[in-house]
């Protein structure tokens, strides 16, 4: 049986995660805090990705993408990278939701009802992990405050966002990008996923979190 390397690509939010797997196996991830640094990153990291399939003969390659909700800039840097090294290894990719995989690499350890993450400009991604979401939506702040309504069962990455400060009379648990359990949970999040199934990395779009239009590359995005 073929070894099978696993390359993770979320550059969706404020924080960057990468990550490269051999079958089951966490070799290598990182959390990247500081934007200005991405490019360069996600650079060395492509090339680490490329080595570590190359290294073991007859070794099978996938890319579990990440595809928002996002901001313009990481998001772009992140599926465009994703696509790249997937049509130039001929693979197809399995996108996935950011808060999605939160709510999924937290939930044994802290039983939440959402999850919330600051998408700044009085708005917030919001996850309902009751529900099993697919997807995050992104709401302004006073449909956040409607949508949580009673709930006791909050968790907040990174931040509280400005405008929610007074919203909660409940337990909110406030969760550190640093201290997200990456690592110990991404084959499990991975596996969640698979049965979702693959998409060719042509039809790949990211889901910005605002109703952005930009036209860059000559390309015009809504």
């Amino acid at each position: 049986m073929n070894s099978r390397v696993t390359v993770v690509i979320d550059t969706t939010s404020s924080y960057s995660i990468l990550a490269i797997l051999r079958d089951k196996e966490v070799l290598y991830t990182q959390i990247v805090t500081e934007p200005k640094t991405l490019l360069r990153q996600i650079g060395l990291f492509s090339l680490q990705a490329s080595a570590e399939i190359s290294r073991v003969e007859g070794t099978e390659a996938e890319i579990v993408l990440c595809i928002g909700p996002s901001g313009f800039s990481g998001g772009r840097i992140g599926v465009t990278t994703g696509r790249s090294l997937a049509l130039g290894w001929g693979i197809s990719v399995m996108p996935f939701d950011h808060l999605g995989m939160i709510s999924k690499v937290i939930e044994e350890e802290i039983s939440h009802d959402i999850v919330i993450e600051d998408a700044k400009g009085g708005e917030v991604h919001f996850y309902d992990a009751r529900s099993h979401a697919k997807i995050s939506t992104t709401v302004n702040c006073d449909r956040a405050k409607y949508l949580i309504g009673d709930l006791d069962k909050v968790v907040v990455v990174g931040d509280l966002p400005q405008g929610l400060e007074d919203t909660f009379s409940g337990n909110v648990e406030l969760l550190d990008v640093a201290a997200l359990p990456i690592e110990a949970k991404l084959s499990t999040f991975v596996e969640s996923i698979r049965p979702l199934g693959k998409v060719s990395p042509q039809n790949i779009q990211i889901r910005y979190g605002r109703d952005y239009i930009a036209v860059a590359n000559f390309e015009r995005l809504r």
